[in-house]
């Protein structure tokens, strides 16, 4: 099953599901603790590598770690005990990576443009639905949208997130990113969501540049990188 946040936890039907089964809860590792986590593997077998480069493995292995497994242990086949350099784990770390637009929309959220970019081209590479991926991002800006007009009504945003049921990462990030947002660039990122939805349904549009795929990373990219 996927991550249950606690309030899932908690219901009758799990832990009824608990009292008959064998119930294994395995954490997941978010992007940030990713190179730590690789580093660990690494030091099982006697090598290391340094920020840059695990940094570089992780982009490459995130969201995949059994892949991520396989890849270091490639390493150690191919290099002796000691320091793995950038330029060997560039050249021998396959791309693995797999995302999904929760991911989309929390590298949008967190301000990680980079990643973000690197997401969305990985999502349109595999055939990922653009409808799909447009409601995630659209759900997020209206979100943001909401929680911007409850805190300038002095409502806590502690409070918020928690009605919201916005728990973990997820919450941290917008947290951090909804005081450099305006009202008027989730306004206007709403409209242009909507435009993107008029290109998917070949409805005419005014003012459109490049396809529905250019036009959502556009959007994406602009609010990741505001700065209010």
């Amino acid at each position: 099953m996927p991550k249950l946040d606690l309030v899932t936890k908690k219901t009758t039907w799990f832990t009824k599901l608990q009292e008959k089964a064998v119930h294994i809860d395995i954490p997941l590792v978010e992007r940030i603790n990713l190179p730590e986590w690789i580093a660990k593997l690494l030091a099982t077998q006697q090598q290391n590598a340094d920020q840059n480069t695990l940094e570089l493995i992780s982009d490459r292995v995130e969201g995949n770690l059994l892949a991520a497994y396989q890849e270091i242990q490639k390493l150690a086949l191919l290099y002796p005990a000691g320091k793995i350099s950038f330029e060997q784990c560039r050249e021998n770390v396959s791309n693995v990576a797999c995302y999904d637009i929760y991911k989309l929309s929390e590298a949008m959220i967190g301000g990680d443009t980079i990643r973000f970019v690197r997401i969305m081209s990985n999502l349109k590479n595999k055939g990922t639905a653009l409808p799909l991926v447009l409601w995630k991002i659209s759900d997020e800006i209206r979100t943001l949208l909401k929680l911007k007009l409850a805190v300038t009504r002095q409502c806590p945003i502690s409070v918020l997130l928690k009605n919201y049921r916005i728990w973990g990462t997820r919450a941290r990030l917008i947290e951090t990113k909804l005081p450099s947002l305006s009202f008027a660039i989730l306004e206007e990122s709403l409209k242009d969501a909507a435009q993107v939805d008029k290109i998917i349904k070949n409805f005419p549009v005014r003012h459109s540049h490049g396809d529905a795929w250019d036009v959502l990373l556009q959007l994406g990219v602009r609010i990741s990188q505001e700065r209010n």
